[in-house]
């Protein structure tokens, strides 16, 4: 949830309304109803600072001498009244009420709705409280006296909810705009004095604002820094201030897909586990969703249909067990917390994109995800729990893309080689994977165009596979932490005609390159860092005639041997169009 704290010196030209809200907070309720609840809301239009406002006023002192128990809950559009709840019953723990602390082993998440209002109603019994809330519905708890503040851009949810008038908010004044502008412009007061001409046609862009704080910060930080009167009259007239939104074509220079991606985040959710925080202001995420209409969506279990235009379908759910999604696509459950998955997997017969990345608690997979024979991606990566892959890998038959992180010593190979359209392969922490699938004859892998190998300590790449014929066709190679890793391996070799980039990465104990690297005759792109042995690049490296960029980084001997037209074997390089040589002082 988002914090009510707010510095003074932010907020300028709320004074008034400030004090006309703290008035209506201290008077009795006009209906004289001690049964009922005393709401009062904040209505005006998004960017106008009614959040803004509401912490002014929850973080004045008048207001704590008056309610010795104060809530502060901001709630998205599309909540869970669960959520909401635990979240009202934490903001109450959260204040001075620590003699009804609640058991520190008790699970909110495991109680039912019905458990839940128990405890908010045993936080809040016979108390006199201050909750501030951004539309949701009522609690009708508490002792007479309790305050609820709302903040709205809703009219008709304000009558709903209002037992008083709305305090309706409205822009501010040009001179307090002009005042935000500058704030955010000007780093020093300095520079304020030093450039009155861009004070002057400052004037004219805040009057084009309508007094919208939100749009007046906006802009100025747009302005940060800049001095040059072109930059500030360019914002000045620009065609967007005479945007109408039934003429889509200022939005035609836009990515529409990127920027629908929005959508997809929740406003004001803080989760400081593996996923972290998203602030994002009601009309950052208004826009996209203008823009693409339902195209994407964002829900949860509750809803009872799902637009058919809708491409891009995220949930809010912790509990997956049991739903259905039969006629999806995509399934993204990156960064989750599942043990087993959910059995519905294996019915999902249209699955094309499955993403379990990130999963810390999962040991296995279910077999029936073997059936999926229209899966093209499957991502395991970051999952470091996972004790082995399905067995019946070789049924997916589709699969081109595979991400892999397990404990497993040795791939199956036997499956994996059936894999005939596998084109990206990455192999990620893999712990104690000793082979790089043992046994299987790699030119079976012949769609294989990029593969990753990224922090698999015990790892020997060459094994197995020597007596190999070559005849593979990788485009991309990435050998990232991979102490094993003393020379490159021969099945390499079968790539000399199609590699198009080679990166080496944190390969501690790597000595040499093979003779045979120049022969790459597609090779444009080639990194090598951190690879503190290595102490030359292979001789004929002047005869790669397609290599384009050349990176080198952390290899103390390289970066001196091969330092841009002042290393010994400069010219053996010198061909090659883009050349960086970076060491860092660790």
């Amino acid at each position: 949830m988002t914090h009510s704290y707010v510095t003074d010196s932010d907020v300028t030209g709320r004074e008034q309304d400030k004090g006309e809200i703290i008035k209506l907070l201290n008077q009795q309720d006009p209906n004289d109803d001690c049964n009922s609840l005393y709401v009062i809301p904040i209505v005006g239009m998004e960017g106008l600072g009614k959040s803004t406002l509401a912490k002014f006023v929850f973080n004045d002192k008048r207001i704590h001498e008056c309610f010795p128990l104060k809530m502060w809950v901001c709630v998205s559009e599309d909540f869970d009244i669960k959520q909401l709840v635990i979240k009202i019953i934490n903001s109450a723990n959260d204040s001075a009420f620590l003699a009804d602390a609640p058991d520190p082993q008790l699970n909110f998440n495991i109680l039912d709705i019905e458990q839940l209002q128990k405890q908010l109603r045993n936080k809040l019994a016979g108390r006199e409280f201050l909750l501030f809330l951004d539309d949701v519905d009522l609690i009708q708890i508490g002792a007479n006296g309790s305050k609820i503040l709302v903040t709205t851009h809703n009219h008709f949810v304000a009558s709903m909810m209002g037992t008083v008038p709305s305090h309706i908010l409205e822009g501010l004044p040009l001179e307090d705009s002009l005042w935000h502008l500058v704030k955010w412009a000007f780093k020093e007061k300095e520079e304020e004095e030093k450039y009155p001409h861009l004070i002057n046609i400052g004037k004219e862009i805040v009057k084009k604002c309508s007094g919208i704080p939100f749009s007046v910060r906006t802009l100025g930080s747009l302005l940060f820094s800049k001095f040059e009167a072109n930059e500030w009259e360019y914002v000045r007239n620009n065609e967007v201030w005479n945007f109408q939104p039934e003429k889509m074509t200022f939005y035609q220079h836009f990515k529409l897909q990127s920027l629908a991606y929005l959508i997809s985040f929740i406003q004001d959710f803080v989760n400081y586990g593996i996923s972290y925080l998203f602030k994002i202001h009601d009309l950052v995420h208004d826009l996209p969703l203008y823009l693409i209409k339902v195209k994407c969506l964002l829900v949860n279990f509750h809803i009872q249909s799902i637009p058919e235009n809708v491409q891009h379908l995220s949930f809010v759910e912790e509990d997956l067990h049991g739903k259905s999604f039969t006629a999806k696509s995509i399934l993204d459950l990156s960064d989750s917390t599942f043990e087993t998955l959910p059995r519905f997997i294996g019915k999902l017969k249209h699955l094309r994109y499955l993403n379990l990345c990130n999963n810390k608690k999962i040991k296995r997979l279910p077999n029936s995800i073997c059936k999926l024979q229209n899966l093209q991606i499957l991502s395991l990566r970051g999952s470091m729990e996972l004790e082995a892959l399905s067995k019946g890998l070789k049924s997916l038959i589709s699969l081109y893309n595979f991400g892999i992180t397990t404990k497993q010593a040795v791939l199956p190979e036997n499956k994996i080689a059936n894999l005939s359209s596998l084109q990206y392969l990455t192999i990620e922490c893999c712990d104690k994977v000793e082979s790089l699938f043992l046994g299987v004859e790699l030119p079976i892998l012949k769609a294989l165009d990029y593969l990753r190998v990224d922090n698999c300590d015990k790892l020997e790449l060459s094994n197995g596979h020597e007596d190999q014929n070559f005849n593979l066709r990788l485009k991309t190679i990435m050998f990232y932490s991979s102490p094993q890793l003393v020379n490159l391996p021969h099945w390499l070799q079968g790539s000399v005609n199609t590699l198009v980039s080679l990166m080496l990465d944190n390969c501690d104990n790597l000595e040499v390159l093979p003779d045979w690297l120049p022969k790459l005759t597609c090779l444009k792109v080639r990194y090598v860092a951190d690879c503190p042995k290595l102490q030359s690049l292979p001789y004929g490296i002047h005869c790669v005639s397609a290599l384009e960029h050349l990176e080198i980084a952390d290899c103390p001997e390289l970066c001196r041997k091969y330092k841009p037209r002042a290393g010994e074997c400069w010219n053996q390089i010198s061909h090659i169009k883009k050349i960086r040589t970076v060491e860092r002082n660790i």
